[in-house]
């Protein structure tokens, strides 16, 4: 379920003309905050 919301989140982002690695680097981040939490920044140094 992740995967799906992740490629269209995307997919929309891209097709709307922002950048490419802006696009993937926040999408990525926000998808990851919303469905695993905070907690995704345990992983950090």
């Amino acid at each position: 379920m992740e995967g799906l919301v992740l490629f269209f989140v995307a997919l929309i982002l891209l097709f709307m003309g922002y950048y490419v690695a802006f696009t993937f680097a926040g999408v990525s981040v926000l998808v990851g905050v919303f469905f695993l939490g905070i907690d995704l920044f345990e992983f950090m140094p």
